[in-house]
């Protein structure tokens, strides 16, 4: 059987190991809120706005993943 101080112990580095994971997920969390906040954005502007005009159409109307699809990309 441990000992109180053991236990004591054991307790305090499990809330210095929950407090490290908190502030990593918290930081993780601002981070994923960021890029959804900027994400495509660069698709709205040129030089990517004229691409997407011309082979976002054709992308949706092509199955995904398809020889066809994967051209389009390409270009």
């Amino acid at each position: 059987m441990p000992t109180e101080k053991e236990i004591e112990f054991t307790n305090e580095e499990t809330r210095k190991h929950a407090k490290e994971v908190r502030v990593l997920l918290d930081l993780f969390c601002i981070e994923l809120i960021h890029r959804g906040k900027v994400h495509d954005q660069s698709k709205m502007v040129s030089p990517e706005v004229e691409a997407f005009a011309i082979y976002a159409p054709k992308l949706k109307d092509t199955t995904y993943g398809s020889d066809k699809y994967r051209g389009f990309l390409r270009k």
